[in-house]
This record gives structure tokens, sequence and C-alpha cells, in this order.
């Protein structure tokens, strides 16, 4: 116990004079791993999309963005007359 206070009080006095310490191998593999997480997750959303898209009948494609510009440009009144 005694040997890891010393470690880490001789990091802290590094750290204040200046030293820069690259990343652990733990912050690296946590770094990869959320943006593994991050690719799974979008991937993910992609699928069940689609799946509801063929549930509903849509076919593969996306429809939900052309939907809600549909809506908005029929919601607006014709005021050109």
């Amino acid at each position: 116990m005694q040997e890891d206070i010393e470690r880490e009080v001789a990091k802290e006095e590094a750290l204040h004079f200046g030293s820069y310490f690259q990343p652990s191998e733990n912050e690296r593999s946590l770094k990869h791993e959320d943006q593994a997480y991050g690719f799974w997750k979008e991937w993910a959303h992609m699928t069940v999309q689609k799946q509801r898209n063929l549930s509903a009948g849509k076919g593969t494609h996306d429809y939900s963005e052309e939907e809600e510009t549909a809506a908005d440009t029929e919601a607006e009144p014709n005021t050109d007359t």
C-alpha cells in the first residue's frame, strides 16, 4: 500500500512540474470500446427501423423523414390566391 501511495505522489509531483503522460492501456481500450458501441448502436437503430418499415408494409426504405416533410407542407395553408 505504501508503494502505491509513493507512486501516486510521484505522479502528482510530475504533473505539477509539467509532465505529460500518455493515456494508459485501459483508457485506450475504453475509447475503442466506446467507438465500437457507437457503431453498434447506429447499426441496431437502422435495423430496427427497417424491421418496422417491413412490418408496416413500407419495404426497406426509410420513409420517416419524407413523411415528416409531407405532413409539414400539407399543414401550411395556401395563401397564393
